[in-house]
């Protein structure tokens, strides 16, 4: 069990490491505060996901520039704005409608739903 721990802690040290590479803070910063100043939320400092729709809008705006802009993974992206704190998620899941699911497919699901509309 310590075997795992170890090996989790250093499996999230490299993560960080990775996104820290691929996603550097004099880019990163720039790009986000372009996001703010788009999506008119300059004064707030930082993107809230939650189950808003137009939240969701802002954060899928932001996600598409920097997959745009960067070679890194969705989860990349999202772990380095949250570690920088220019990202805030407040999606709390109704236990019986989302055991079970991640914040990945929550957000997938949702850009589904908003693409049909």
């Amino acid at each position: 069990q310590r075997i795992e721990v170890e090996r989790n802690a250093r499996e999230v040290e490299a993560n960080f490491f990775a996104s820290c590479l691929l996603l550097p803070l004099d880019l990163v910063v720039p790009l986000f505060e372009k996001v703010l100043k788009y999506t008119k939320r300059e004064s707030y400092g930082k993107l809230y996901v939650d189950k808003q729709q137009q939240n969701f809008r802002d954060y899928t705006l932001c996600m598409q520039l920097f997959r745009n802009r960067f070679t890194a993974s969705d989860t990349a992206i999202r772990l380095r704005l949250i570690n920088l704190g220019k990202m805030v998620f407040n999606i709390q899941f109704e236990p019986s409608q989302d055991r079970g699911i991640s914040i990945a497919q929550y957000l997938e699901r949702q850009a589904r739903i908003n693409q049909g509309r």
